[in-house]
């Protein structure tokens, strides 16, 4: 059993070596009859990647929020967050956490913008129902200025990144069209 870490220091090692991302997904099923299907999505994503011999503190890490997931890829040590519930718990420890790299705290507060808004929209029943055939849609139940706040939160977190990726393929066109 790892010891948990303390919250400044949780915050402190998340602020250095954390990314923060909105990751948004196009899923494409060509094998279906009467056409292909194509499905979207958002979610929230937080990487802590570190040498592997570092792994004993991201088990503190992963310890201390009670969520995310270690991977070891290669020379690396990576804990990652996926889900929009959980990342509540980053929030509360960040929340009130003094960033010094202005970068990484304008990057912070549009995901949490994000997250306020994917939990508004977040289910609370299973997304199928009995007798009805295939996923009821969850793009429906969004409004339309939410939507395209998720995308705009996208492309400016894009700015404060290190790196620089191409153009996202699909965010101009889903941008440009009404939903």
């Amino acid at each position: 059993m790892t010891k948990p870490l303390a919250d400044n220091l949780l915050a402190k090692i998340i602020e250095e070596k954390g990314s923060f991302a909105l990751v948004y997904r196009r899923d494409r099923h060509l094998d279906r009859g009467g056409g292909r299907r194509v499905y979207f999505y958002f979610r929230p994503h937080l990487v802590l990647a570190m040498r592997k011999d570092k792994k004993e503190l991201l088990e503190q890490v992963r310890s201390s929020l009670g969520c995310g997931k270690i991977f070891e890829v290669r020379n690396q040590a990576r804990w990652e967050l996926f889900s929009a519930k959980e990342a509540k718990r980053v929030i509360k420890v960040l929340k009130n956490h003094s960033f010094l790299n202005p970068n990484t705290e304008k990057v912070f507060q549009l995901w949490q913008e994000a997250i306020a808004v994917l939990l508004k929209y977040a289910r609370k029943k299973i997304n199928v129902e009995k007798g009805k055939r295939g996923f009821v849609s969850t793009w429906t139940d969004y409004e339309q200025k939410d939507l395209r706040r998720l995308f705009r939160i996208r492309e400016e977190m894009k700015r404060y990144k290190k790196w620089s990726k191409g153009d996202y393929r699909w965010t101009h066109t889903l941008l440009a069209r009404p939903f």
